[in-house]
């Protein structure tokens, strides 16, 4: 702010250049001469007698507050001289000093989407700038928004005001946002038979947001549109009693001030209860003996209802399907039906029905059958069933194969012979002869189990590999105990199993184990495979002229199981490889930088057992 002041003192006799020093200067501002700052005590050199103020110009520049102050200045020269008259000046109050206070409404922590009005005492010819974490949010005004200010963030907000260069900034107001209320999740759907009540409805989650602690309300609806409050329904759940048509149901929760919500729609069905009927038809006249189906019609029964079948009143313990077959009914027998509709479905209830049977005396058909040849026989050879006794059979007999219960297709003959049959298959042939009665009557012979001896399934195990002068044990198995052999023999030592033999040939050797006799027997090869013992390097020279650069181990490709792991002399694994082979062997190099030359050492392991150590040295 510049001083306009003029401090005058007369000349030195002795002094051509007169200098003169500022005594007094307030500590919250900076005094200049001709633009240079000057401090308390500083000589001032003057150019000659006079005037200050013909000599330069001396201005003072406050510093913060913009407080009302009157500050008084006088002129001393180097001689001890003080100047006659001296320079006030007063500053007057021209802008904001006081505190600046934030005004809100409401007070507290808004809810999510209210409307918070921030002020700051509005006052004529102020400016006013508002900020949000030291970003200005709006110019000019005394809120933050003329007419509201919808708070959908939370904020550290602070105001500035400014008047004739004068400025006071606000602390810092906090404005905290809650979350939004949410009502939380019921559950579940439901379906009902009418004048039934469902399963209590349950609160799979609460209300959460806004303010706690929260207040439920349940309300109902016969059309999910309108929707009417339940009386002293206010808990979490809600257990509905008997419903007559389909209702839904939701839950509002409430938060205040911040209003109420409400959750998802909870939907029961009701159905109604369908009549559930069953009727039986009464079969024709049959000839005794005959197998009877019977086949009832249910009505409004589910997709799956349970059947109870009774005759004279006697529970069929093994009669529980839809339908219900006999041939050991007699003439005048009584088959009834009891019907029990699906479980869970809307219904009147069970129902009953029955018919009597009549049927016409006649000999009943039989027969019986037997295998040729009788003794067991090995798997894909055949065997042959033939009818040995028919009795009642009719002048033109029909014939139906099966085998467990399945006819087999196109053997309708009076014989049957398969090379497929497994070992305890039943074999059976169904008998349809008209019988005397003039009705097809039929009969099931006894059943033949097939008699098959499989095929020995044999391994000889798997193909091994071994250095000259070792030995390995073979890993042949077999299913059953059957007698075992091996070609050639030569080479091989036997201990208690005959499957697992010790081979030592001397040359790659096939050798064939055979398990069973005749034409069940069955057969398997291995080969061990003699190689020269592994050449291990201890040595060699990464250095990329293209001779030596990998560790390379001599037919160790020839087991697919070896393990290499190389470590260096505190024990530390540098390099690790599962069947080591060209392309995978050690380059000479750690996790891709190359290894210092020195000595190094291994650890190699084949899949017969047999492991080596040493040291290599990589030369560079």
């Amino acid at each position: 702010l510049p001083l306009s002041a003029t401090l005058s003192v007369g000349a030195n006799s002795g002094v051509q250049v007169a200098s003169f020093t500022i005594t007094s200067l307030p500590a919250t501002g900076i005094l200049s001469y001709n633009g240079v700052p000057v401090t308390v005590g500083q000589v001032i050199p003057v150019a000659s007698a006079g005037s200050l103020s013909s000599g330069g110009l001396l201005t003072y520049t406050p510093l913060g507050s913009c407080a009302a102050a009157t500050f008084t200045y006088t002129a001393t020269d180097n001689s001890g001289n003080v100047s006659s008259n001296t320079a006030t000046y007063t500053i007057p109050v021209t802008g904001p000093a006081d505190p600046v206070i934030i005004t809100h409404a409401p007070a507290g922590p808004l809810c999510a989407g209210s409307t918070v009005r921030l002020g700051a005492g509005p006052q004529p010819g102020y400016a006013y700038t508002w900020y949000n974490g030291g970003t200005i949010v709006n110019g000019a005004g005394n809120v933050l928004n003329d007419s509201s200010f919808v708070a959908s963030t939370a904020g550290m907000y602070t105001v500035k005001v400014a008047s004739a260069g004068c400025s006071a900034t606000s602390l810092t107001f906090a404005l905290v946002i809650l979350p939004p209320l949410t009502a939380g999740t019921i559950g579940a759907d439901q379906t009902v038979c009418v004048s039934t009540a469902p399963a209590p409805l349950t609160s799979l989650t609460g209300a959460s947001g806004g303010f706690g602690p929260y207040n439920y309300r349940w309300e109902s609806s016969t059309d999910n549109i309108t929707w009417m409050p339940i009386a002293s329904a206010t808990a979490a759940t809600y257990a509905p009693g008997p419903l007559a048509v389909t209702t839904y149901f939701w839950r509002r929760a409430y938060s205040n001030p911040c209003g109420n919500i409400v959750s998802n729609v909870v939907t029961i069905t009701v159905q109604p209860r369908l009549a559930t009927s069953i009727a039986l038809a009464t079969p024709p006249a049959q000839c005794v003996g005959t197998a009877l189906t019977f086949s009832p019609v249910a009505v409004n029964a589910g997709p799956a209802p349970t059947y109870r079948w009774l005759v004279n009143g006697a529970a069929v313990p093994t009669a529980t399907g839809p339908t219900f077959t006999s041939s050991a009914l007699a003439n005048g027998d009584r088959v009834q039906v009891e019907l029990t509709p699906t479980a869970g479905l809307c219904s009147s209830g069970g129902a009953t029905a029955s018919v009597t049977v009549t049927l016409t005396a006649s000999p009943a058909p039989a027969l019986s059958i037997g295998a040729a040849p009788a003794g067991p026989v090995c798997a894909g050879e055949a065997v042959t069933f033939s009818i040995t006794q028919m009795t009642n059979g009719g002048t033109n007999p029909q014939y139906q194969w099966q085998v467990d219960g399945t006819n087999v297709s196109g053997q309708t003959g009076a014989t049957f012979t398969s090379t497929t049959l497994r070992s305890g298959q039943a074999v059976r042939v169904v008998l349809q002869a008209t019988s005397a009665c003039g009705q097809p009557a039929t009969a099931t012979s006894n059943a033949v189990p097939a008699a098959i001896s499989p095929v020995v399934s044999v391994s000889a195990g798997p193909d091994k590999t071994i250095f000259e002068g070792d030995q390995v044990q073979l890993e042949g198995t077999a299913t059953g105990t059957y007698p075992v052999a091996w070609t050639p023999s030569q080479g091989l030592t036997f201990g208690t199993d005959p499957l697992r033999p010790t081979a030592a040939p001397t040359t790659t050797t096939v050798y064939t184990v055979t398990a069973g006799t005749g034409g069940c027997a069955s057969s398997s090869q291995v080969t061990v495979t003699v190689v020269p013992p592994l050449r291990i390097p201890n040595a060699f020279t990464p250095n990329g002229d293209g001779r030596d650069d990998t560790w390379e181990i001599e037919r160790i490709g020839s087991f697919s199981g070896n393990q290499v792991t190389v470590f260096n002399r505190w024990g530390n694994k540098l390099f690790e490889a599962q069947h080591y082979q060209r392309g995978s062997e050690w380059d000479g190099t750690i996790k891709g930088q190359p290894a210092p030359i020195g000595t190094y050492y291994y650890l190699i392991k084949l899949d017969t057992g047999r492991a080596y150590t040493g040291w290599v040295t990589i030369v560079r």
